[in-house]
């Protein structure tokens, strides 16, 4: 075991060399570095001292390191991230092989580009990239969230008793130029590690033993703010901030549950005395209730039953003048109605005389009428003819005139005919005006 032991500091050796170097300025060494861990891990395998030594180193499990590993190509680095390492959590990969000519970038990475030696502020997006000879990929950052914890540690609380409180926290990168400025992964984890202590010790140092259960259900909001104000200035913003478990000391813990025990049946000794008691009052009080409702129901049936008897009485008395006030009133409505027939039959019988009358009168007005219009269609009548005749006579004379005018521009062959016209039209004139004086 000796033997094999003195491989130890050389292999830390090489660890401290490679890493120490930058990416890909000597390949050789590091494959060299990979050669020799992976031929004595598998020497020491069998052998449980060294199994015991490389087990007290931190692990991926624990999330307690984060990490920077060296790859060959940019697309590699995502199988890098999340993969368990016995060192730590990968959280920066640096390719040996980010070149001339194009560089390929996955998707939810970022990858940052050095030009001449000068760290570029924009990082690549995803997809293929020309890359010049005198520029190359040294940093890929994952942009995922990631997860640290560190195992619990004895904190004294607010009355000095020792406790473990173990808190997760989780967190991303959002600025990766600031983050690799100002910090590297191994940085990181060494401020993530005190700042989580810190927290602890705060929060262990206000609260006492008795009350360090309920810290599980404590609200971490303010402890993530404080958090995030101290590394937002480095790039990284924490996400989630949770207690998962909290310990006291084997013997103060069976302590306080005797303690919670007793306290518990001695409160629940006393909450059933209370109960009994509790109960018997009900008990009687429910007795005095029941005697004193019987009583009240045996009083409300006595005061129903003569009640009752009263609504009897009365409703006979009701029924008797009923029947008094029906007799009454049929003997008056048989007086009412005989005295409506006989004044019905009396103002029948002057309606009667009266329409008689009326139409005696109606007739006797028509029948003037009648020889009123008689006489003045005669009277009209006359009128008409004798205006007729005048306006006849008025026409012939303008159409006699007429014709002696005409007939003196004509040859005096027409004077006879004119003469004969002349007698014709007044013996038609004359035998006109005889016939409208016979008519």
């Amino acid at each position: 075991v000796q033997q094999k032991l003195i491989f130890l500091p050389f292999l830390s050796l090489c660890r401290f060399f490679i890493h120490s170097l930058k990416s890909g300025i000597c390949p050789l060494f590091r494959h060299i570095y990979t050669y020799l861990f992976k031929h004595i891990t598998v020497l020491f395998e069998s052998d449980d001292c060294v199994r015991e030594t490389l087990r007290n180193k931190p692990t991926m499990s624990s999330g307690a390191n984060l990490i920077s590993v060296s790859v060959g190509h940019v697309r590699e680095s995502l199988k890098v991230f999340g993969e368990k390492r016995f060192d730590g959590l990968p959280l920066v990969v640096r390719p040996t092989k980010g070149r001339f000519p194009f560089v390929s970038i996955p998707s939810g990475v970022w990858a940052l580009k050095y030009r001449q030696g000068v760290l570029q502020r924009k990082p690549l997006t995803p997809g293929l990239h020309f890359v010049s000879p005198f520029e190359d990929v040294r940093y890929v950052i994952s942009m995922q969230d990631t997860q640290f914890d560190i195992p619990n540690k004895e904190i004294p609380c607010a009355d000095n008793v020792m406790v473990k409180i173990d808190i997760f926290l989780m967190f991303h990168i959002h600025d990766p130029i600031l983050f690799i400025e100002s910090l590297s992964a191994e940085k990181l984890s060494d401020l993530l590690r005190a700042a989580q202590e810190e927290a602890i010790r705060n929060l262990a140092n206000k609260t006492k033993h008795s009350e360090i259960y309920d810290l599980v259900a404590f609200d971490e909001s303010s402890i993530m703010e404080d958090l995030r104000k101290k590394f937002l200035p480095y790039g990284v913003t924490i996400t989630e901030v949770r207690i998962t478990d909290v310990a006291l000391p084997k013997d103060i813990a069976w302590r306080l549950e005797q303690e919670t025990t007793f306290i518990s049946r001695h409160r629940l000794q006393k909450r059933k005395q209370e109960f009994d008691l509790v109960l018997t009052k009900h008990i009687e009080y429910l007795e005095q209730k029941r005697l004193q409702y019987k009583n009240e129901r045996l009083a409300y049936v006595e005061q129903a039953k003569r009640e009752r008897a009263l609504i009897g009485k009365e409703i006979d008395e009701i029924e008797g003048r009923t029947k008094k006030l029906l007799a009454e009133t049929a003997a008056e409505q048989d007086r009412i109605v005989r005295q409506v027939e006989e004044e019905t039959a009396k103002f029948c019988a002057k309606l009667d005389e009266e329409r008689v009358a009326l139409i005696k009168r109606m007739r006797a007005e028509s029948n003037k009428q009648r020889a009123a219009l008689i006489a003045e269609a005669e009277a009209f009548e006359n009128e008409v003819k004798a205006h007729t005749a005048a306006e006849v006579a008025s026409l012939n004379a303008q159409i006699t005139k007429l014709q002696s005018q005409t007939e003196s521009e004509i040859e005096p062959k027409l004077v006879e005919k004119r003469a004969f016209d002349r007698k014709t039209r007044s013996i038609e004139v004359t035998s006109e005006l005889g016939s409208i004086n016979n008519g």
